[in-house]
């Protein structure tokens, strides 16, 4: 299963709020984004990504694995271009400021949450991996139920496979159209994740991905 890593800057994020009041940063603080596939080390090459000057209002784009010469390769990725926003709860906290990064490429779909905006939640275990139940309401009101994994050591909730279809009909409605996804850590329920994705152009970046 490939694996994407993403290691965003946040030196830069924190700056970018604190200059914007708060506003959403771009995936311009993504520029370290990396991939794992095979055991073998793979980067993200963020001057790849898709110029959309054309349409301002876009918020998904379309990336592109870099091998280990750092060289583009032909299997693209596509990702929200600002953050999603929503809020985590815990023991410690209730309903805080939480950030979101969506990565889908042909395989898989991940979730990368950043609490307070900044800290990027992962699982630091090496023998253990984290499962998430996730709850995803579409516009419609309808809710579907499925898991999600966090494996050893990983940085991403990767979703459960065979649900992956559903959520990419979701997300490819037409117009700005909202989904919510609510996520709850499965042994510890008091930790949870709630935050809306915005359909926006996802459809379309996601044909050209997979054609």
């Amino acid at each position: 299963m490939k694996k994407i890593i993403l290691m965003m800057l946040v030196g830069s994020l924190c700056l970018s709020l604190c200059a914007c009041g708060g506003t959403e940063s771009t995936n311009e603080n993504n520029a370290n984004t990396q991939t794992e596939s095979n055991s073998e080390t793979q980067t993200t090459d963020t001057s790849t990504v898709n110029d959309n000057k054309d349409d301002e209002a876009s918020m998904w784009e379309t990336y592109y694995y870099v091998d280990d010469f750092n060289q583009p390769t032909e299997d693209g990725y596509i990702c929200n271009s600002t953050y999603f926003l929503g809020t985590f709860s815990n023991s410690a906290t209730t309903d805080s400021n939480l950030f979101v990064t969506v990565v889908v490429d042909e395989v898989d779909i991940a979730f990368f949450l950043y609490e307070y905006g900044s800290h990027q939640v992962k699982n630091s275990s090496s023998l253990y991996d984290d499962l998430y139940n996730i709850t995803m309401r579409t516009a419609d009101g309808t809710n579907l139920s499925f898991t999600g994994t966090m494996f050893c050591g990983d940085d991403r909730i990767l979703i459960d496979q065979d649900y992956i279809p559903q959520v990419i009909s979701a997300l490819s409605q037409e117009g700005n159209t909202m989904t919510s996804f609510y996520i709850e850590n499965a042994e510890t329920t008091t930790t949870n994740y709630l935050f809306t994705v915005i359909s926006n152009n996802f459809a379309e970046q996601y044909e050209a991905l997979m054609n």
